[in-house]
């Protein structure tokens, strides 16, 4: 029973929108509000990669296409999203521009 409750608890926690995780990492990133939304609209046209992945990951990805992949923020964004580089250049080679 225990149990039970525990797994209707979290399907009620709701998670955040995908707007909602790139302006938290570009503002960790300390990017302007612009790059972040260029980065939402990037992700709402990315629509069908996002479910079952790491949605930090996926809002510093598409940060850094926003911001024409700037070598030195690569590792700026992975930090802010609690990933490492290879993680958010991986998920930025899956999104169309």
């Amino acid at each position: 029973r225990a149990a039970w409750r525990l797994m209707e608890a979290a399907r009620l926690v709701r998670r955040l929108a995908a707007e909602d995780y790139v302006k938290t990492v570009a503002a960790r990133a300390g990017l302007p509000a612009s790059t972040a939304k260029a980065a939402a609209e990037l992700l709402k046209r990315n629509r069908r990669l996002l479910p079952g992945k790491n949605p930090w990951v996926w809002a510093a990805a598409a940060l850094w296409l926003a911001s024409s992949g700037r070598p030195g923020l690569l590792a700026r964004l992975a930090e802010a999203a609690g990933s490492t580089p290879l993680g958010v250049k991986d998920a930025a080679k899956r999104m169309r521009v």
